[in-house]
Formats: structure tokens, C-alpha cells, sequence
């Protein structure tokens, strides 16, 4: 079965997840130990790359307002 919005392709089962997570964070930790730093660090840049572009721009031209600027953004997100 096709999941609701997306383009006929069916919902991936827990294998394929579990797969792909394992891949993601054996990708972080090889980065990291090239980088000499820890997967965490990583895992923070990376969710950098989610942002939309003109979110980076603002926040690089320093137009983004205090609320918004690096040392926030790579904070750990709150656990609740």
C-alpha cells in the first residue's frame, strides 16, 4: 500500500529503516573519526543541512535576528 501523499511508492517496513539508520550512523562515525571529532558533533552539523536556503543566507549575511543564529541551532533539540 502506497503511504497517503507520496508518489505510489509503498512505505518502507522496519528492516529497510533499521537498514538505512545503521547506514546513516556507521556514515556519521566515519566521518567523525576522519574529522577527529565525535559523532555527535557531526550529527549537529548535519541537521545544518536541512535548513531552507534562505534560512543559511540570513544566518551567514547575520540578518537572521538573535533567536536565530549558529551557537541556537546547534543546540541538541529539547527532550520532552
Amino acid at each position: 500500500a502506497s503511504a497517503p501523499g507520496s508518489s505510489g511508492q509503498s512505505a518502507p517496513d522496519a528492516t529497510s529503516f533499521v537498514s538505512c539508520w545503521t547506514r546513516v550512523t556507521t556514515a556519521q562515525s566515519a566521518i567523525a573519526a576522519a574529522e577527529k571529532t565525535n559523532p555527535g558533533f557531526v550529527d549537529s552539523i548535519l541537521r545544518l543541512t536541512l535548513l531552507a536556503r534562505d534560512i543559511v543566507e540570513m544566518i551567514l549575511d547575520g540578518t537572521s535576528g538573535e533567536g536565530l543564529g549558529l551557537p541556537r541551532l546547534m543546540e541538541p533539540f529539547p527532550v520532552e
